[in-house]
Order: structure tokens, then C-alpha cells, then sequence
């Protein structure tokens, strides 16, 4: 799997690369991209809501697993029932698997198995929020 970050600082930004960046306009952003680790008897990882991608799609090559939550989208996905919010297509998903909505804009999906749990909240966050106000455990695996 490779990070969308790695490609944008070695110049080789791609289709996926710019979809992380349709949500903000200009300016500056500072304390994005938060991560935290922890080692306990299992390693949890935790981010604000700009690695929620990231981390369902690394869960997903790992262990194949049903999602439920929500996919949105900002196009169409065919022969899928979703309703249209705020410029985005919402598709509430259970049992769902990710290769079934491609192109999707962000995954707000959950899913548990063996050796492993992710959370991630279902509603994304406003884009102008204050630094100060990130939650840096929007995702937890």
C-alpha cells in the first residue's frame, strides 16, 4: 500500500493524492494529519479524520473484512441505493465490501475481526475547525 503523503513529497501525485485535497480550499492548515501509537498487549492507532482512508484501505488489503457505516462519494456509484447530501452521495453500507464502491470520497466505516477492531466516527468534521479543536482519535484501529 502507499500513503498518498510519500507520492505528494516525491512528486508523484496521483488521482487518490488529489481527492485528500478536494475538502480545503486555500490557506494554511497546520495540525493535520495527527497520528498517534500505542503499545499495550495490542498496538492501537489513532489519527484525525484525514488518515480514515488510509486506515480502512490498510485493513482491508490485511483482512478482506465486511464494513458497515457510511461511503460517500462525490459521483454516483451505479446500481447502489444512496441519497445525495450537501454535494456528496451517501451510501449507508452493512456487511458492505470496499471493491463494491469504487472511486468512493471518504470511508466513515467500522468493522471488527480477529486481531483487529476499527472505529472510525460517521460524521466528517467542518473544514475551517481551529487546530486546537482536531480530534486526533477520529480513527482507531
Amino acid at each position: 500500500m502507499r500513503i498518498f503523503l510519500r507520492g505528494i513529497l516525491e512528486g508523484k501525485s496521483d488521482v487518490d493524492a488529489k481527492r485528500y485535497f478536494l475538502r480545503f480550499g486555500r490557506g494554511n492548515y497546520s495540525g493535520r494529519f495527527l497520528i498517534s501509537f500505542a503499545k499495550t498487549n495490542k498496538i492501537k492507532l489513532k489519527s484525525s479524520f484525514e488518515l480514515a482512508n488510509e486506515f480502512v484501505k490498510f485493513v482491508d488489503e490485511l483482512k478482506s473484512p465486511l464494513f458497515s457505516g457510511k461511503i460517500l462519494s462525490k459521483e454516483r456509484i451505479a446500481g447502489k441505493e444512496g441519497r445525495k447530501k450537501a454535494g456528496v452521495f451517501v451510501y449507508e453500507v452493512e456487511n458492505a465490501r470496499l471493491k463494491d464502491y469504487p472511486n468512493a470520497y471518504y470511508y466513515l466505516l467500522n468493522s471488527e475481526g480477529e486481531g483487529f477492531k476499527i472505529r472510525i466516527k460517521g460524521k466528517l468534521p467542518k473544514p475551517g475547525k481551529d487546530e486546537d479543536k482536531i480530534d486526533d482519535s477520529f480513527c482507531l484501529i
